[in-house]
């Protein structure tokens, strides 16, 4: 058991420093990859304006693409820019020397028609990611983390459970002991009025005794597990207090079962093998970016 113990706290400071490594943007980017598919747009190749409709949700796929068509070749041709689109510009890289490639930031998502000069779609990689996964479509009950700086982002998720008419379950974590509870998470702006833990997260505060716990009444659908490392087989690595094990063991004891359960990583999270005991509970699925 020391060994173990010793093991996982080993591989946690190995991924603790990998994820120090990434820079903000890389991030965002990796997240906005975890949640959603999306294109990118090349405005190097048309002489003409097009433009491109979002609908009214603005984390939703952009329409589909015409015909990919090639680049000029051109020694001193400037590098092609490309507007990574989900919906509306979530982002905007250029591709350097060498097939390098520098992230901007732009303004962050926008709905309604977006304008882009001169647009040609072109390099379009389509990722199956959580909003197009079957069982987050098919689930109407799902508990999602609020996101710490180390984790993938979930803004962006919560913002789309709320537009998709799910209804959403935060942790609460009760310090000095392994318990947590998932409560019912009432619109985006609710978020901003919960207290702030020594964790640096928002969850109910220990006066708000209202809230829903998704196990005192339809149980849940999917859970979108955290963590610090996970491997290809289901096992993760937590921080060592238990609490989504132990929380996974209340699941199997309700009427409707342990829900399935999908993990949100970073690349630099994924672990050839992650070191497990009888208490270590298995998830379904890892969503992370594939190289």
């Amino acid at each position: 058991m020391a060994a173990l113990r010793a093991a996982k706290q080993a591989l946690r400071k190995e991924i603790k420093k990998r994820v120090a490594g990434l820079s903000e943007e890389e991030k965002v980017r990796q997240s906005q990859v975890v949640s959603h598919k999306f294109w990118l747009v090349d405005d190097s190749q048309s002489s003409s304006d097009t433009e491109v409709s979002s609908n009214s949700d603005p984390l939703a796929p952009a329409p589909a693409p015409p015909p990919r068509q090639g680049h000029g070749s051109a020694e001193n041709d400037p590098p092609p820019t490309y507007y990574l689109l989900c919906g509306g510009p979530v982002g905007v890289l250029t591709i350097g020397e060498q097939g390098n490639t520098v992230y901007r930031e732009t303004d962050g998502l926008q709905s309604g028609p977006v304008h882009l000069q001169s647009v040609l779609y072109d390099l379009v990689p389509v990722f199956l990611q959580l909003f197009d996964h079957p069982m987050y479509q098919s689930s109407q009950r799902i508990a999602v983390f609020l996101s710490m700086p180390d984790e993938v982002r979930t803004e962006a998720i919560v913002q789309h459970m709320f537009s998709s008419g799910k209804v959403c379950f935060i942790p609460k974590y009760l310090s000095n002991s392994s318990h947590m509870d998932m409560l019912r998470l009432n619109s985006l702006e609710d978020i901003n009025s919960l207290p702030l833990t020594s964790w640096n997260i928002r969850q109910p505060g220990e006066d708000d005794t209202q809230r829903e716990e998704a196990l005192d009444a339809g149980g849940l659908d999917l859970i979108l597990m955290p963590g610090l490392g996970f491997d290809k087989s289901g096992n993760r690595l937590g921080r060592g207090k238990g609490f989504y094990d132990t929380y996974l063991e209340r699941c199997m004891r309700h009427p409707k079962g342990k829900p399935y359960t999908i993990a949100l990583a970073f690349k630099e999270q994924l672990c050839k093998e992650v070191p497990v005991d009888d208490s270590d509970m298995l998830i379904d699925e890892v969503l992370y970016e594939e190289d």
